[in-house]
């Protein structure tokens, strides 16, 4: 079990290198060829300045529409797991969350009533409002 409030809990050890070596084996095909298209981009004229230019920039348009299609495609795909993962984790930890959450609604709200109780009449001096908290909450607590 994780100790509480610790914000760097790795419960599961998940190897985020190993990760990223299977994404990249698996998707080595995408990468090489968005590596491709950013090199042509950094080939590419600064200024369009023929028609030609104009032609090939358009063409490379839809070449790079379709790579971050892909890349897209094969992101969330690649993440379904990971995602349904979170999901689980999520749906597990609400089960205990929600019912602490409405449990503290009950007592802030059993509090303001008590509150307002226990509020002093205009007239009331610093006694009358003592013996008002005594009837609400009768022991001393410290």
């Amino acid at each position: 079990m994780p100790k509480s409030g610790k914000s760097d809990s790795n419960l599961f050890a998940i190897d985020h290198g190993a990760i990223e070596t299977i994404l990249g084996d698996a998707n080595a095909p995408l990468i090489r060829r968005n590596t491709d298209l950013l090199a042509a981009f950094e080939r590419m004229p600064v200024s369009l300045g023929s028609e030609d230019d104009v032609i090939r920039a358009g063409r490379f348009v839809k070449q790079l529409k379709a790579a971050v299609r892909e890349t897209a495609k094969a992101r969330l795909s690649d993440g379904r797991p990971f995602a349904d993962a979170t999901a689980t984790v999520k749906s597990f930890f609400q089960k205990y969350e929600e019912p602490l959450k409405a449990a503290l609604e009950v007592v802030l709200g059993r509090l303001t009533d008590a509150a307002v109780r226990a509020r002093p009449a205009p007239d009331d001096g610093p006694v009358e409002e003592a013996a008002r908290w005594a009837s609400i909450w009768p022991e001393s607590r410290s």
